[in-house]
This record gives structure tokens, sequence and C-alpha cells, in this order.
């Protein structure tokens, strides 16, 4: 079982440790080390790790844009998938900030990640053409509360 007291703000301080994760499961998605100290550093960002047994076993980047955020990346390691750990992270960021909607460009041959997403109130509401790693990525929302129609209206133009 995955417990949400298991979770924690990363800083600079694991700096190696999100790094040498990150390299171990996620090489083919490529993060500068300039990347990683600015997400673990600036303020515009939240960074969280979930921990089993003092081992990193999921993060997850924010980017904290007042009422609406979004992620910017997830990860678990591939031992604990299916076992919460995104999802606790996500309620994590959705606890901690009282946004109206949170944002994901997820890769569209994606089909496991597309499946979560859906599975957790994400709904697709545009397309990005050859986005990541030279693939179309669709933008992706969760809705966490009634926002006014200029900001769907307004995500709708910019994203799509």
């Amino acid at each position: 079982m995955i417990l949400i007291q298991n979770i924690k703000t990363l800083t600079l301080d694991d700096f190696a440790i999100l790094r040498m994760f990150h390299v171990k499961h996620f090489h083919e998605y490529y993060i500068s080390d300039n990347s990683f100290t600015a997400y673990l550093s600036q303020p515009q960002y939240t960074t969280y790790g979930m921990f089993h047994v003092k081992r990193l076993i999921g993060y997850a980047i924010f980017l904290n844009g007042g009422v609406d955020a979004d992620i910017i990346y997830i990860a678990t390691s591939p031992k604990f998938r299916r076992y919460g750990v995104a999802s606790a992270l996500i309620a994590r960021y959705i606890t901690d900030y009282k946004i109206s909607n949170l944002f994901i460009e997820v890769e569209a041959r994606n089909t496991i990640a597309l499946r979560f997403y859906n599975t957790n109130s994400f709904e697709i509401i545009g397309v990005r053409r050859k986005y990541i790693n030279g693939h179309d990525a669709y933008l992706m929302v969760k809705r966490l509360a009634k926002c006014c129609l200029y900001t769907i209206f307004y995500t709708k133009i910019l994203y799509i």
C-alpha cells in the first residue's frame, strides 16, 4: 500500500537522487542538469517525490500558474506502477495548491499514460503536432473547479 505521507517536497539537496532516478528509468526523455536545478529551486515550480523505504519511487514536477498549473514531468518506477504513486503525487499537489485546472501534454502514442489520465478525469482539449520527441501530443486538462468562460475559451484557443 502506498501512503501519501511518503511524499515530500524535493529541494536542491535531492538533486542527485532525482537525476539518478530519471536517468535510470526515463533516459529517453532528456532533462538537463540546469533544468533539474530550476525545477528544484525556482518558486514557480513544485517538485514532489514519493519514497518507499527511503528510496525514491516516483516524482512529479509542476509549474505553478496561479489558478492553473501544468504537470511538467511525472514518473513512477516501473516496479511501483499501478500502486497509486502518480495519482497520490497529483492529489498532493491539488491539496496543497487550490487550482482550477491542471494541464499536461501526453505523447499521443503513449496509450498507458493516456489510460491513466483518462481514469484520473483528464480530458483531451487539443493536439500539438510533432511536440514530444517529434511525435504528436495531446493537451489534456483536469478541471477541478468551475472557472469563467474566458479561461475555458482562452485555453482552447491557446492550445489547439
